[in-house]
């Protein structure tokens, strides 16, 4: 998410130059309000108490995201939260979408989410092929002993005359129609 500040120059300020880190990365409350465009806290308190509701909806723990406590800045001491990213991420879905920086903001979570996907879940059909592979290894081992211990000595043969059995096709016929490289 990029803001632009005004005054000496444009300069690109992200949502992550503004988290804070205390054993976890936090935003306050406060800094994310504006972020958003909204004036002041309690005003953005609506979207922040949704994010929560939501949260408790749906059994999910609201004390480790959204931590209401005391902040001192300037000498002046006032109530604000922590809202660690989950909970940035919930306060942006709940805000009002008329603002173009809650759009943004959440344009901007959403598309994190979607790389998280494909991060955790882009190598799934590899993962399962290479589970499967290992499988069919260990299968094919399993079958080599037993066709060991009834008396066969031309493993070549054998193993033709399962795919012959399978596919009522020689195995170099299977690896062609299938695009198997001969060498493979």
């Amino acid at each position: 998410m990029n803001m632009v500040e005004s005054g000496t120059g444009n300069i690109d300020v992200t949502f992550e130059d503004f988290s804070h880190e205390n054993g976890i990365t936090y935003w306050w409350a406060t800094d994310f309000m504006l972020m958003l465009g909204y004036d002041n806290l309690p005003s953005f308190t609506k979207p922040i108490h949704r994010a929560m509701s939501a949260c408790l909806a749906a059994n999910i723990d609201t004390h480790d995201n959204f931590r209401k406590e005391n902040r001192i800045v300037d000498d002046k001491t006032f109530t604000d939260y922590k809202l660690t990213r989950f909970a940035c991420y919930m306060v942006a879905m709940n805000g009002d979408v008329k603002r173009p920086a809650v759009a943004k903001a959440q344009a901007y979570f959403a598309q994190q989410a979607e790389q998280i996907h494909h991060l955790l879940l882009g190598g799934k059909d590899e993962i399962e092929r290479v589970l499967t592979r290992d499988d069919i290894k260990e299968g094919n081992k399993a079958l080599m002993v037993a066709a060991k211990g009834a008396g066969v000595s031309n493993y070549a043969m054998f193993q033709d005359a399962g795919y012959r059995g399978m596919y009522n096709n020689p195995i170099s016929t299977v690896a062609r129609m299938k695009g198997v490289p001969q060498k493979d």
